[in-house]
């Protein structure tokens, strides 16, 4: 004969009430998201509008560096198409325009003191290390033309790193971004 095991009034009601919560942690985390938005930084699903910090930068501590894992382009959003039917690129609301605010490095000086050409929508600034100019831009760094080297490397043109609120860029002469 077989002995039947019998669990308790307790561990069954223990058993059960596990079950249950691993049902309903699953079903919030299936459910939640789709509800309330996403909660991934960065990510916006269109539906609340960005604020952008009116204050002033943080100036950077003396002695410290920035490491070489900058942002170079915009996030984006990954179920936004890139190409609409007429053929027209999007990247941001409205009708086909891409949203920020352009930014390009037109120029780097040779001689020191280092001097840089800022394009920021149209408007060019002459600025230098530690300049702030446009409202939240900053230079953090300026690296010159290095003539000894192919036309075709990017350190030959020169680069500069800016700060956009406190979101760091690297941009080399002629290049754009939007901030």
């Amino acid at each position: 004969m077989h002995a039947q095991r019998r669990y308790s009034t307790g561990t069954s009601a223990a058993l059960a009430l596990v079950l249950i919560g691993v049902g309903l942690s699953a079903l919030w985390l299936a459910v939640a998201p789709g509800m309330f938005g996403s909660s991934v930084p960065g990510f916006s699903s269109g539906l609340t509008p960005v604020q952008r910090a009116t204050s002033s930068p943080a100036p950077l501590a003396e002695g410290s560096v920035l490491t070489a894992n900058l942002q170079i382009s915009q996030p984006r959003d990954p179920f936004r198409p890139l190409i609409t039917d007429s053929g027209g690129q999007l990247g941001g609301p409205g009708a086909g325009q891409p949203s920020g605010i352009p930014v390009q490095l037109v120029s780097v000086s040779e001689d020191e003191p280092l001097v840089a050409i800022v394009d920021v929508n149209g408007v060019e600034y002459t600025v230098g290390v530690g300049d702030t100019f446009a409202g939240s831009f900053k230079v953090v760094s300026l690296t010159p033309p290095d003539p000894d080297l192919p036309p075709e490397d990017p350190r030959s043109r020169g680069s500069g790193v800016f700060l956009f609120g406190d979101n760091a860029f690297e941009l080399t002469t002629g290049q754009q971004i939007l901030k």
